[in-house]
């Protein structure tokens, strides 16, 4: 059974057995891992690692002052409310005026039906 050795570049290598013209010919599996020099990487024998990239600037803190961000919120309190109201209108409008878009458009002979059809086309309209 064969020990092996570390080789000149860091790889595990056979010993070499007389003629030393072969073991040159080996490849080192950790050739592309260590950088030339010591088996741990540096010539002096310490592991060397690659320094991290420069961390970014932090950005600024977003302005967290109570007059801005009051005006902003009572401003999105504002417009959500009122597009609510809108909506809850149209459908109020819609219902109560649902009957008479139903004779309008549909046939008064089936009165259940044309509403029912009136309805569905404002389910579908929305």
């Amino acid at each position: 059974m064969a020990d092996l050795c570390l080789g000149s570049r860091g790889g595990l290598v056979a010993p070499p057995m007389g003629d030393d013209s072969h073991v040159s010919d080996i490849p080192d599996p950790l050739s592309d891992r260590l950088p030339t020099g010591s088996p741990t990487g540096s010539p002096t024998g310490s592991p060397t690692a690659p320094r991290p990239a420069p961390r970014p600037a932090p950005r600024p803190a977003p302005d967290r002052s109570p007059t801005g961000s009051m005006s902003h919120s009572v401003m999105t309190v504002l417009r959500v409310t009122s597009g609510n109201f809108l909506e809850m209108f149209d459908f109020f409008l819609f219902g109560f005026y649902a009957t008479y878009i139903s004779h309008a458009f549909f046939r008064p002979a089936a009165i259940f039906a044309s509403l029912m059809l009136t309805f569905m086309t404002f389910g579908a309209a929305s």
